[in-house]
């Protein structure tokens, strides 16, 4: 097999006279089932959605405040859209697909470097998109409850036009595989007790399902395949994937599947009023990301307790400071409410036995934490031990706001994934078999300590392929706790827990690798470095002090925990 590959990737480089690790992929290598583009009719702008253009700012101004508004036009995304596009020919047409939806469902996804959308593309994931998608299993099911005064004679479910897209209807909502409907005036949405003026209207349980943000949220490489002892490797060039099961191929983020094998995925879900807003329980990835609040859902002055906050709110407060397409005042509200979530993820606690000190961090989410692309993104532990003058003695985990640079220090703890590169494909593309940002090449893990969710088995998360790695983490554990030796100066230690959405390793790697497409890496580095560097956010912090008894020892510089 190796021996194929070799030969594979030698005639390859020699009929592309190629100098660098980049692999002449194709279109076909990265087909997915679902809607294809030209499929589904023609968008429209999601300012057209006047109706929902609401003083309360909870539909339109919350999706427009949303990452998913911006999801294009992010500088971070089109950086690396640059290095993917760079590895491995035509890889962008995956990034494209569920960064502009509705830019690929019109035909303009290529060339797959961007160069061919237009103004509307950059609206990214929009309003016409989200609320024209089918369930890709259960199109021709009555949505109806029982109870319902509606039924399927009054408000017939559409054909998702099998005729049209028969041969490629995805099995799984997962890599982008969606199914939109073709009939552009069509809006589907979670109530069937609404009377809309300017639009059709269907019932659709799937857009209060996790299954929906699992098209975008589920991300595998289909170039690759398993093997049966776990490793991966390329498929026939020019060739789809021989299984579209994306567990089948190589994992680049599992957020929905965390989710799924989580017990937030239950009926009665989880005890989180803090996320879930007017719900007390949140099982669903829209109960924290879409919190239900009260308001009007249009101008019709019809308030309702259920309505959904389309803020879509993940933990980025960094992105939204460098985008030139958001307003001071929805940036500033976007980042508010990113630093709220970030401070609902976690809990913390310190506890001292001895000479030892113990910081537990709690998993308060549906996923790994942190979880998604692994763009550089990671939380930390910061750790500050005090004499009694209060003169820093000792600290784990210094981050340089000037720098950008987090010290590692021997003690220090990263939670972070960190895939690269194999042995058998370092020896054929140069690339040193390691840790690696060339996520459209990359076929191994080598590193994932993130805290799984409340649920966690290892076998389930093994089917999944985001088991932890170089870790462990038993059955049912959704926490971690770090051991720290305590001086015997000690008077008192400072935990800090941060997030950081991207990482100056990482802003350096775009920068430096984009060097024969655009500009678009130097430009991700000079926004990231005249912006604060993408500063860390405090999640969590607490403290601890030594017994009040032992001051006069610790005035002596004698004092000892062990007694």
């Amino acid at each position: 097999m190796k021996l194929q590959l070799y030969l594979y990737l030698l005639v390859i480089c020699l009929t592309y006279n190629l100098t660098t690790a980049q692999v002449p992929t194709t279109l076909n290598d990265f087909f997915l089932p679902g809607s294809q583009p030209n499929e589904s009719g023609s968008f429209n702008s999601p300012t057209s959605c006047n109706c929902h253009d609401q003083s309360n700012g909870y539909i339109y101004q919350g999706w427009e405040g949303s990452m998913m508004a911006h999801a294009l036009p992010d500088p971070l995304f089109r950086a690396t859209l640059a290095i993917a596009n760079q590895d491995a020919d035509s890889s962008g047409d995956l990034c494209l697909r569920c960064h502009t939806p509705t830019g690929w469902l019109e035909g303009r996804s290529v060339p797959t470097n961007g160069n061919n959308l237009n103004s509307s593309d950059e609206t990214s994931v929009n309003c016409f998109f989200c609320h024209r998608m089918v369930h890709p299993t259960e199109a021709d099911v009555n949505p109806y409850p029982t109870d319902s005064i509606y039924t399927a004679d009054t408000y017939p479910v559409d054909s998702i036009y099998l005729e049209t897209i028969s041969g490629h209807i995805p099995e799984t909502s997962a890599n982008g595989m969606y199914v939109n409907d073709d009939i552009s005036n069509h809006r589907r949405g979670p109530y069937f007790d609404t009377d809309p003026k300017k639009h059709t209207q269907r019932y659709s349980p799937f857009h209060q399902h996790s299954d929906l943000c699992g098209t975008c949220h589920d991300v595998s490489n289909p170039v690759y395949t398993k093997n049966l002892d776990g490793s991966y490797s390329l498929n026939t060039h020019d060739t789809p994937s021989p299984s579209f099961d994306p567990y089948t191929m190589f994992p680049v983020e599992r957020t929905y599947s965390e989710w799924l094998n989580s017990s937030y995925n239950t009926p009665e879900g989880i005890y989180a009023p803090q996320f879930g807003g007017n719900k007390q329980y949140v099982s669903t990835c829209q109960d924290c990301h879409m919190r239900d609040v009260t308001g009007d859902g249009a101008n019709n002055n019809v308030s309702r307790s259920d309505l959904g906050f389309h803020d879509l709110t993940g933990g980025n407060t960094f992105i939204p400071l460098v985008l030139a397409s958001m307003t001071a005042t929805v940036r500033d509200s976007s980042i508010a409410r990113a630093t709220r979530m970030l401070k609902l993820a976690s809990s913390m606690t310190v506890n001292a036995t001895n000479d030892t000190l113990i910081v537990k961090v709690t998993n308060e989410t549906g996923h790994k934490l942190p979880s998604g692309y692994p763009e550089g993104r990671r939380i930390w532990l910061n750790l500050k031990a005090f004499d009694a003058l209060d003169a820093l003695i000792y600290e784990s985990g210094n981050y340089d706001s000037n720098t950008g640079v987090l010290a590692h220090d021997s003690d220090i703890k990263v939670y972070e994934i960190k895939p690269g590169i194999s042995k058998n494909l370092s020896s054929l593309t140069g690339l040193p078999a390691d840790a690696s940002f060339h996520f459209v090449l990359n076929d191994t893990i080598y590193k994932d300590n993130r805290i799984p969710p409340r649920g966690f088995t290892n076998a389930k998360f093994a089917q999944i392929q985001s088991p932890p790695v170089n870790y462990t983490y038993a059955d049912s554990q959704y926490w971690d706790e770090t051991n720290y030796q305590i001086q015997s100066q000690t008077s008192r230690i400072e935990v800090s827990l941060y997030y950081q959405t991207t990482s100056k390793e990482y802003v350096e790697f775009l920068r430096d690798e984009n060097n024969n497409t655009d500009s678009w890496g130097q430009t991700m580095y000079d926004l990231w470095n005249t912006n604060g560097k993408s500063a860390p956010v405090l999640m969590d912090n607490a403290s601890w002090d030594a017994p009040v008894l032992n001051i006069k020892v610790f005035l002596e510089g004698a004092y000892d925990l062990t007694g």
